[in-house]
């Protein structure tokens, strides 16, 4: 396993604490393109998890978060859904197809799998 696997299944293993919590998201810094957003995520007992998260899919962190790419549609939700993927993928081993199809994580995964993507508190 390289560094950057390891890195992954240690940010995996901290998350799965906050399985089922609401996350706040912060918009900390906009381009001055518009095409990438820097985002702190939080989850309920106010921890920060944007450092894990940008492990788990493998995104860029810094000074003021997750730094996200892409316009024209909400990027929190896009991450926040991305996690759900992952993180379904990683706790039944199982790939997203066949979990689409089983409905095992429920009909859309990105919906709350294991952030409730439609539900989180934007700051």
């Amino acid at each position: 396993m390289n560094k950057k696997e390891k890195e992954k299944m240690a940010a995996y293993e901290n998350l799965k604490e906050f399985r089922g919590q609401r996350v706040a998201a912060v918009v900390k810094k906009v381009s001055k393109s518009g095409m990438t957003r820097h985002i702190e995520f939080y989850a309920e007992n106010h921890r920060r998890v944007g450092y894990d998260i940008a492990k788990l899919l493998d995104y860029p962190y810094g000074d003021y978060g997750v730094k996200v790419g892409g316009c024209g549609m909400d990027m929190i939700f896009h991450v926040l859904s991305n996690v759900n993927y992952i993180m379904a993928t990683l706790d039944t081993g199982k790939t997203i197809q066949e979990l689409l199809k089983t409905k095992e994580c429920g009909e859309r995964i990105y919906d709350n799998y294991f952030f409730d993507a439609d539900r989180y508190i934007y700051l």
